[in-house]
């Protein structure tokens, strides 16, 4: 079997990388614990030490003692995601200098990628939904039913009340008959990512940050390569035209075929009464920043994810558009920061 390490990862269409780190190198496997430490590890002369807590349990106790545990994991588990909708709510993860609560999570709670992304998911999905949220803390709805209905509410615009009743026709069924139900006639395929394809890959995401999961990134990138063949034929075949064109229907094609950072139509000039800034101020913008230039205690953020070209004294308040006054930030500082702008200046106008 091929090993796995950090040059070669697997991947799934439509999750996360599900095979990322080691799973024989433990965080900290000498950790002790009184609860679990049985005495009678394969290394270690069971004969020679007392009998553990859980060893004195009888039978109907530790079965009880199971159930018990069990049933506070799910409240807790509830807990832990209406405690991250907050935090989203509040923007605290912009405050402690991560861009996104994925990276919050992973940094700060130190979930694994696979852990956040699950309690993300949920965390969305019964946003608002009282019923489901009682639901998830019983242990009626589990995190894995919340998991795979998300990913089929990226495939449409559902409603709230929509939503509800999707996920209630759920309870009680399997995994494998929500994927029957959810997801008819879906395949899941599994392939090795070299170094190379996994820069390839997050660079697409940067480009396309609203395309849901690997899969919807590769069904993007495909339909582009095979939309991009043809085009090529008729570009060939087609006459060349002589007649003077505007520039504006060129910047408005130019946009239209590429992501919005990086528009190569230079012709269209930055109007010294327009928010927006030309092409060529954007890539000037671009090439002088790279990355997100928000600072958090001394730290740059560094994202390439969703950059957009942002005022720094914002239009609204006066702010030139001009290279001395733009800079590249990602969307999440973009928007809390463009928020707390406004509240500030309300309140010193008020």
């Amino acid at each position: 079997m091929r090993p796995v390490g950090p040059k070669n990862q697997v991947y799934a269409l439509g999750m996360k990388n599900i095979s990322s780190s080691n799973p024989s190198n433990p965080s900290n496997p000498s950790r002790p614990s009184s609860f679990f430490d049985l005495g009678n590890s394969a290394e270690s002369d069971s004969s020679s030490l007392p009998p553990s807590p859980l060893q004195s349990l009888q039978s109907p106790e530790l079965l009880q003692e199971l159930k018990t545990l069990v049933a506070t994991e799910t409240r807790t588990t509830a807990q832990i995601i209406a405690l991250l909708e907050e935090v989203e709510r509040r923007h605290l993860h912009l405050d402690l200098g991560y861009t996104s609560l994925f990276a919050f999570a992973t940094g700060y709670l130190k979930y694994s990628e696979p852990q956040a992304q699950r309690r993300i998911s949920a965390m969305r999905v019964i946003r608002n939904q009282p019923e489901l949220k009682a639901k998830v803390e019983s242990g009626a709805i589990p995190l894995t039913t919340l998991n795979q209905a998300a990913r089929f509410f990226h495939k449409g615009d559902y409603t709230p009340e929509e939503k509800k009743a999707v996920i209630l026709e759920l309870e009680g069924l399997s995994t494998r008959e929500i994927e029957k139900k959810l997801h008819p006639g879906e395949q899941e395929l599994r392939f090795w990512a070299d170094e190379e394809l996994q820069a390839d890959l997050k660079h697409l995401r940067d480009l396309y940050p609203n395309e849901p999961g690997l899969a919807g990134l590769i069904q993007k990138a495909v339909k582009l390569s095979l939309q991009a063949r043809p085009a090529k034929r008729s570009a060939r075949a087609a006459p060349q035209s002589t007649a003077p064109q505007s520039a504006e229907p060129e910047r408005v094609a130019s946009e239209q075929a590429a992501p919005d950072h990086f528009v190569t139509d230079r012709s269209f000039p930055t109007r010294p009464d327009s928010r927006v800034p030309g092409a060529a101020l954007r890539r000037k913008i671009f090439e002088r920043d790279v990355k997100c230039t928000y600072l958090h205690l001394g730290k740059r953020c560094g994202s390439t994810f969703a950059l957009e070209v942002d005022h720094i004294i914002p239009w609204a308040l006066g702010g030139p558009t001009t290279e001395a006054n733009l800079r590249l930030l990602c969307r999440a500082p973009l928007l809390s920061g463009s928020f707390q702008r406004f509240r500030t200046s309300c309140k010193s106008r008020g």
